[in-house]
């Protein structure tokens, strides 16, 4: 089963949870909310719609250590989605 890890409107930094991710060899997808692969095209690095993380939920833990050695931890906007 597949855990939300990381939410955000950036897809810099969607790009860089990825590939950290990756080089740590834990598995991932991201997943574009809406329109927003259609959007990221013409409109640049930002979406009104959203970029979802996700990660195997045995590797839940070491992926938000990877979050946060990469120093994106904080922004993720996961809570201010889900209303929390």
């Amino acid at each position: 089963m597949e855990e939300l890890l990381f939410v955000t409107s950036d897809s810099l930094k969607a790009q860089l949870v990825t590939e950290a991710l990756k080089e740590q060899g834990i598995p991932c997808y991201r997943k574009d909310l809406g329109a927003g692969q259609f959007l990221n095209i013409y409109f640049g690095m930002f979406t009104n719609s959203g970029i979802e993380i996700y990660v195997p939920s045995s590797a839940l833990e070491a992926a938000r250590e990877v979050l946060e050695g990469i120093g994106l931890a904080e922004y993720n906007e996961m809570n201010e989605t889900q209303g929390g």
